[in-house]
């Protein structure tokens, strides 16, 4: 397996302006990488890899970003007195200069999912080592609707990525590198609805039209109690040929993969004693039929310290020969040390908010 030793740089420049009713942001950038790379020889000798690794890689790239957003306003007096509704156009270009980083081993990088805000990010993969170049305006509009108390209680997004020049990277083990589709090529929308004061609504969706179908979709419907009690259920949902696009061509026969990724599941948190409190999550492939995600947590809390205790079985894999699904399993503990203050909570939120749980809020 190769390594390496990586240092980055990344000077930036903002410029904000904003007002009432719009803003403007022009940023500019220099990502300026340093890779030294060691145990190359038996990836560079393995015929399944289309790139071969350097052992010495510089990789300097700019970056420059305009985005603009305007916000238009008026009074629902007619049908819902007291509300009010917002539209809010969006326009955000980017440029990033294609360097080619066939030679660089992704170590970290992983292709990030376009929701609406997604659709926005300067990056498409997360981690350093795949940064893809851009030549491409993103649009996008939301309308939101508040009550009388100025408490959101609706909103919708849509916009799309129109490509001046394709998107690359010159890893020849990434299957959209074979794409030189350009024009409006992603599509996404988001929409949350907070149906009372302990029930609210999230989905989304997004469409890529080089694949001619829904690329990946999500729902949640979530109850809140209170700030330590909530249960939520979800939905979660990735094209099978969604996953083979975005999988290394390494990966592209694994027969977890072929059928995309079809789950529900439920997430929940709730106080079970005096300063004892619960986290968990389950989640159920159903085109596999098997567990996908299964965690749960346990938190005690006092003035002075916290403890938590946590385990985690997530599916990572299948095994042809033998006919099953493989899981790593992982179990975790915290100790966590604070002021002296009787003013304590029970930790169901720094546990949901620790990215341990699948969770995003639906309220």
């Amino acid at each position: 397996m190769p390594e390496a030793t990586r240092v980055h740089l990344e000077p930036t420049i903002n410029l904000p302006l904003s007002n009432r009713w719009g803003s403007l942001n022009t940023e500019a950038k220099l990502m300026a990488t340093h890779y030294q790379q060691t145990n190359l020889d038996s990836y560079n000798s393995d015929p399944n890899n289309k790139n071969k690794l350097e052992d010495s890689v510089n990789r300097v790239m700019p970056q420059f970003k305009v985005d603009g957003k305007l916000i238009f306003e008026r009074d629902m007096a007619m049908l819902a007195p007291g509300y009010t509704q917002t539209l809010e156009p969006r326009v955000q270009y980017l440029y990033v200069p294609y360097r080619d980083q066939s030679g660089i081993y992704n170590y970290d990088s992983s292709l990030l999912q376009s929701d609406y805000n997604g659709l926005f990010r300067d990056r498409t993969y997360g981690g350093l080592d795949r940064i893809a170049s851009a030549n491409q305006v993103t649009t996008g509009v939301t309308t939101r609707i508040y009550d009388d108390a100025a408490v959101e209680r609706f909103n919708v997004s849509v916009g799309q990525i129109y490509y001046f020049t394709e998107s690359r990277t010159g890893d020849d083990n990434i299957k959209w590198e074979n794409d030189d589709k350009t024009g409006s090529l992603v599509w996404a929308g988001d929409t949350y609805w907070r149906i009372s004061e302990r029930w609210g609504l999230r989905s989304g969706v997004q469409y890529d039209t080089r694949l001619d179908s829904v690329a990946t979709s999500s729902s949640s419907l979530e109850y809140r109690r209170d700030q330590d009690r909530l249960v939520q259920l979800n939905y979660r949902y990735a094209s099978p040929e969604y996953i083979q696009a975005t999988l290394p061509s390494y990966y592209s026969t694994a027969e977890q993969y072929k059928n995309g990724i079809n789950q529900v599941g439920a997430v929940a948190s709730w106080p079970i004693a005096d300063r004892w409190s619960i986290v968990g999550a389950y989640y159920f492939d159903t085109n596999s039929s098997k567990p996908a995600d299964q965690m749960l947590g346990l938190q005690y809390n006092s003035c002075c310290y916290a403890i938590r205790v946590g385990y985690e079985r997530k599916l990572n894999g299948w095994d042809n020969d033998k006919q099953h699904a493989i899981y790593d399993n992982a179990i975790g503990f915290n100790i966590e040390l604070r002021g002296l203050s009787s003013n304590y909570g029970l930790g169901t939120q720094e546990m949901l908010r620790s990215n341990i749980l699948p969770y995003q809020s639906s309220m």
